[in-house]
């Protein structure tokens, strides 16, 4: 529910709507509730408690310049293990779509487009490690496989002429297989 519902000042609508659409996506990623972090674990929930954490007063579990609210160690253990195997740009439309800013003007929210053009992209950037495991490859700036720890590359290719990609020799490199 959107914290303008939740603090009594909206009734639902297509704002509050892209509101929920952000926290489902999130819970699917990482299998936490973007506002449950340090400030969601109090001995006893109550209501005016209920009301701060998801309305008067949200704050984003990675925000950036707030760790009032952050992850707890064995508690969030989906955010925590998760979330640095998001792709970066994930991660920070995750950051803007719960944002004080955009918590705050509801005006400003994630509209569908943009989070499926994210999905499409993500799509296109599924590999599988030689290893075995799939992950996320970042086809600008090399990466780490997870599992095993070499960095892949992108091959780069001109007019179906593969170049050598730039990065660390290639006996230290595994090349995608696609």
């Amino acid at each position: 529910m959107a914290p303008e519902i939740v603090a009594k000042h909206a009734n639902p609508d297509i704002k509050t709507d892209r509101f929920s659409l952000a926290v489902v996506l999130f819970l699917l990623w990482t299998n936490n509730h973007p506002l449950e972090g340090k400030k969601g674990c109090p001995v006893c929930m109550d209501a005016e408690h209920e009301r701060r954490i998801y309305g008067t007063n949200p704050v984003f579990i990675f925000d950036p310049d707030d760790s009032s609210n952050h992850p707890v160690q064995g508690i969030h253990k989906g955010a925590i293990t998760r979330w640095p195997f998001l792709p970066e740009y994930l991660r920070q439309e995750f950051i803007r779509a719960f944002s004080k800013e955009v918590l705050s003007d509801p005006s400003k929210r994630i509209i569908e487009q943009e989070w499926l053009r994210l999905f499409i992209r993500m799509k296109g950037e599924i590999y599988k490690c030689p290893c075995g495991e799939v992950y996320f490859a970042d086809p600008v700036v090399p990466n780490q496989y997870p599992a095993c720890r070499k960095t892949q590359f992108f091959p780069v290719l001109y007019k179906n002429i593969p170049l050598q990609p730039a990065g660390p020799p290639a006996d230290e490199t595994l090349p995608l297989s696609y």
